[in-house]
């Protein structure tokens, strides 16, 4: 009898096991299949989301005419972002190589004109938000200024982590807008960018704080980058 309950359960454990490997497989070919498609999503998401940046920011409007925007390269593999006018790049935003002071940072781009000169950086950052991760970019100056703040993609819990980008005002302004709570930033630099300066957004703490985080953490990225390179000329 003893020999019969070891025989059985080891036929009930190779079933699991082949089991195991068809769904394994079956997992390991549909990532294959839509990773792609989800890295040019976020590829796409990311020109959108440098377009928006850029397209309102007074130092940058001259590139951008009717609906000209970020593009991706031919090149769909590298991280870079151009605007076209006539076929010509005038303005890049191109990935950077540097040395990382945080894991969350995916990126660092330099902007730069036609004629190869720096106008300014942008940090790919995702900090682990309430339940998921939130992709941003934060734009920053070469004086190490936040000039914006934007989210590229957010899958958070509805009504919670999404109030970041969703919030339609603060607490103490019953005329704000949607984009409040990331407008804070505006203008700080890194010793600014504290959370007991920024408002957090109320029950939404654990999604807002990395955030402020995150932005921190962008621009003290950006101060090391140019400190090691001197700019990029």
């Amino acid at each position: 009898m003893k020999n019969k309950n070891t025989k059985d359960v080891l036929i009930i454990s190779l079933k699991l096991l082949v089991i195991c490997a068809i769904v394994a497989t079956i997992v390991a070919a549909v990532n294959m299949i839509t990773a792609p498609t989800i890295a040019l999503n976020l590829k796409l998401s990311t020109a959108n989301t440098l377009t928006e940046i850029y397209k309102n920011d007074p130092a940058f409007s001259s590139y951008f005419t009717g609906d000209t925007a970020f593009e991706i390269t031919e090149n769909q593999e590298s991280n870079e972002y151009v605007v076209k006018n006539n076929g010509e790049i005038i303005l890049s935003c191109s990935d950077a190589e540097f040395e990382s002071i945080s894991d969350d940072i995916t990126n660092l781009y330099v902007l730069s004109d036609k004629d190869g000169n720096s106008l300014g950086y942008c940090i790919a950052i995702e900090p682990m938000g309430y339940k998921d991760v939130v992709k941003m970019l934060v734009s920053i100056d070469s004086d190490g200024i936040v000039k914006n703040v934007k989210i590229v993609s957010i899958s958070d819990t509805k009504n919670i982590g999404t109030r970041v980008v969703e919030d339609n005002k603060p607490p103490s302004d019953k005329n704000g807008n949607k984009g409040w709570f990331l407008e804070q930033f505006i203008g700080l630099g890194g010793k600014d960018v504290n959370a007991d300066d920024i408002q957090p957004i109320a029950k939404a703490t654990k999604t807002s704080k990395p955030v402020v985080e995150a932005v921190k953490t962008a621009v003290e990225q950006i101060k090391n980058y140019i400190a090691s390179n001197g700019g990029v000329e």
